[in-house]
């Protein structure tokens, strides 16, 4: 808790450390102040719902609130993302010359997921006999450059093996999901990677389902990378108030999705299919090709 002069301003954080997707909940008291009551907080939380009287603006540094007549206490509900890069939430408060500011650098908690060394085996394994289909290619390959072969080969079975892994995680966490609706209450882009001349986006949306307060986005299919021009556009396919049909895990209640997850898996199981297929075709082929040639020849030395 941080004390001002007119302003007092304090978080609760409840569990502490808090997870991502966690709610919490920003008290502030004013006293006497008849300017604008001014709000700002940083990325590292999002809005539950706008509180009476106010209005919300998003930018792309922070939420900006504002009250043209400051109540004497308000309550705002908030919705923490956790990220490494931003594990600070920063809060400061303002009317007229009083300000008051609240730093707060919550643990956050990592969410743990089951593994499996035995799985992993397995999967790798399924990997590496998928990779047999495109090896007579390899072996065409090899009969010209030995280099070339060899790099074909590695590139080959490790596009397989990670083919297979990512499949199989698609396809074990779909069957977990139960669908629902969604109310969007906030929403905002998160910089994922600078590039030389770009940066690139990912949209994030706080969302309520069932009455919980929850996150999506960051590890579901809405939140791909995009340049910022086609992240607006996808940021803007899901309007603030409005409810949508979602998808929620039952093995971990802080993922949801805002987009079927199926679509993915049959995105990436065309692609893959279509590159083994491009690789395999050759090797197909040319033994075919091979079997004819020495039998035209026999009958020609039989003629003979």
């Amino acid at each position: 808790m941080h004390w001002a002069l007119l302003l007092t301003i304090a978080l609760e954080l409840e569990p502490n450390p808090p997870r991502h997707g966690e709610p919490a909940t920003l008290t502030i008291e004013t006293r006497d102040l008849s300017a604008p009551l001014r709000v700002e907080v940083s990325r590292s939380a999002m809005l539950r719902r706008v509180p009476a009287g106010a209005t919300a603006n998003r930018t792309p540094g922070h939420l900006e609130l504002l009250w043209p007549q400051p109540p004497a206490r308000v309550q705002c509900d908030l919705v923490l993302r956790a990220g490494s890069e931003e594990n600070q939430l920063a809060i400061r408060a303002s009317s007229g010359p009083e300000s008051a500011d609240l730093g707060v650098r919550p643990v956050w908690r990592q969410v743990e997921r089951p593994s499996s060394s035995g799985k992993l085996a397995a999967l790798i394994a399924a990997g590496l006999a998928l990779s047999l289909l495109v090896w007579p290619t390899i072996a065409l390959i090899w009969r010209s450059s030995k280099g070339v072969a060899l790099f074909c080969g590695f590139a080959a079975t490790g596009l397989c093996v990670v083919f297979v892994m990512i499949w199989w995680t698609n396809f074990s966490t779909t069957k977990d999901y139960r669908e629902g609706s969604c109310l969007i209450t906030d929403r905002m882009l998160v910089e994922h990677s600078r590039q030389r001349t770009r940066t690139s986006y990912s949209p994030m949306f706080a969302v309520e389902l069932d009455g919980h307060a929850r996150i999506a986005g960051d590890s579901d299919s809405v939140a791909y990378n995009y340049f910022q021009p086609q992240a607006n556009e996808k940021l803007a396919e899901f309007e603030i108030g409005k409810t949508y049909p979602c998808w929620w895990s039952v093995r971990d209640r802080d993922e949801v999705l805002l987009e079927p997850r199926g679509s993915q898996i049959a995105m990436t199981t065309l692609v893959t299919v279509g590159v083994l297929l491009l690789m395999a075709v050759p090797g197909w082929i040319a033994p075919a090709t091979a079997r004819r040639r020495p039998g035209a020849r026999r009958k020609t030395s039989f003629r003979r």
